[in-house]
């Protein structure tokens, strides 16, 4: 979700210390609902929309946004795409007799 409006804390900083700490107090949303006080941007898609002056939005989403981390499998899809891009360009190059008679 995304709110709009005015802050009525001094800055960005405090409100969401009190928004943390209210969240914290409350055992059946606080650990579902995460809060964020970012730049809008949502006016990006909106052509008419003045984009130099807007102010903070609280974007609102569940507690797990990012998803969970698998390294090995990541490092594995990695290593694989970097050998297959080796032996699909610099490989065959090594294989040509005509450019390595150059060298």
């Amino acid at each position: 979700f995304v709110i709009r409006g005015t802050n009525k804390e001094k800055n960005g900083d405090d409100l969401m210390e009190k928004i943390d700490t209210e969240l914290a107090k409350n055992r059946v949303i606080g650990d579902k609902l995460s809060v964020f006080y970012v730049k809008d941007f949502t006016i990006y898609g909106d052509e008419s929309a003045e984009i130099t002056e807007t102010p903070p939005i609280l974007y609102v989403t569940g507690a797990n946004i990012t998803p969970t981390r698998r390294r090995g499998l990541y490092t594995l899809i990695t290593a694989f795409g970097l050998a297959t891009a080796w032996y699909e360009s610099i490989y065959p190059v090594l294989l040509n007799p005509d450019i390595m008679k150059r060298t």
